[in-house]
Formats: structure tokens, C-alpha cells, sequence
């Protein structure tokens, strides 16, 4: 009877995990392999954006990023994914030669948060409210200024 017994709080478990997954909480892996799901960052905005080691403006925009992170920690989360599909280990070199001071996904959040179609320009950002509703989808250079507003 307890070995059933463990085999059922095991499927119970099992279940649970998938369940979660298939409720409208993707989970992504960070660079070191840590969980990330969206609903996590609840209350503040959520910008996931898109770079490129080639893409001059997103060279540019990048501080700006790391700036709104410093200067506004509790109100929003950035999450970085490089656009092109490369190894982690590629991925952190761009990230560390890009000075990237936030997150970056291995994972593409694109498919799960079905945006495939619209996200096909560099840089694009999605933004996504305290809610967790899709705000907006940013296409092109964005400055401090800019990414102050939207979050304001």
C-alpha cells in the first residue's frame, strides 16, 4: 500500500507541474538554468527584449535597459532574448560583450506567447503591465526617456 501510495502522490505531482505549464504559465530558463515564468513578476511591468550581437541600435539601446533596471527595481523586470539561435555559451559571450546587466532567456518566450508574427524587426521590446496583460510591442531603438513613459 505505500509504495502505491508514493506512486500516486508522484502522478499527482507530475500532474500538477504540467497542469501548470499548460495554464497560460510558460516557464523559460535563464543562462544558469533558472526557472522564469511571467506570472513570477506579477505587479510591475515586464519588457522582454529582443537583440542581437550585429544589430547596431540594439547596441545602443541596451544601457538604457540597465539603466530603468537600476532605476526602477521594483517596478519592472527586463528580460533579454538574443535573437539569433545560438548556444548558451555564444549567447553569454554577446551578453558579456554587450555589458547586458539583465536576464537573458535561453528560450524564445515568442511561440509560447504566440507573437512569432510579430516580432521579425530589430530591436523589438514587449512590454507587459503590472496585470500581466500584453501592452505593447516596441519596434526600434527606445531610449530611457521612452521606456520611462510607457512604465509611468
Amino acid at each position: 500500500m505505500r509504495i502505491l501510495s508514493r506512486s500516486v502522490v508522484l502522478i499527482l505531482m507530475l500532474l500538477s507541474v504540467a497542469c501548470d505549464r499548460s495554464l497560460n504559465t510558460p516557464i523559460w530558463h535563464d543562462l544558469d538554468g533558472n526557472s522564469i515564468k511571467l506570472s513570477d513578476y506579477k505587479g510591475r511591468w515586464v519588457l522582454i527584449n529582443y537583440w542581437a550581437i550585429w544589430c547596431a541600435p540594439c547596441k545602443k539601446e541596451i544601457p538604457a535597459f540597465n539603466e530603468l533596471m537600476r532605476k526602477y527595481p521594483d517596478k519592472v523586470v527586463v528580460l533579454g532574448v538574443n535573437f539569433d539561435t545560438v548556444s548558451k555559451e555564444m549567447t553569454r559571450e554577446s551578453v558579456e560583450k554587450l555589458q547586458i546587466e539583465f536576464v537573458v532567456l535561453q528560450e524564445d518566450p515568442k511561440y509560447a506567447l504566440k507573437l512569432e508574427k510579430k516580432l521579425q524587426v530589430l530591436p523589438s521590446t514587449v512590454v507587459f503591465n503590472p496585470e500581466g496583460e500584453l501592452e505593447t510591442i516596441l519596434v526600434g531603438e527606445q531610449t530611457l526617456g521612452e521606456l520611462i513613459r510607457i512604465i509611468q
